[in-house]
């Protein structure tokens, strides 16, 4: 199935001991989409940097 999906979306809010945010991924040409129609939700809210290294360090 790894071969037909095209977005994979999911939340941190159980994650870290309970940090918030999520992330989605895919192909560039629909992240770049995604990043164009939704830019008054991505600045809207951010997330504390320990949390985004946790975040990487854990999905890796």
């Amino acid at each position: 199935m790894s071969g037909r999906v095209d977005i994979i979306n999911s939340t941190l809010g159980k994650a870290l001991g309970g940090s918030m945010g999520g992330y989605t991924t895919g192909p560039k040409p629909l992240i770049d989409l995604l990043r164009q129609r939704s830019r008054p939700y991505l600045f809207s809210n951010s997330l504390a940097p320990s949390i985004v290294g946790s975040s990487i360090k854990v999905s890796l």
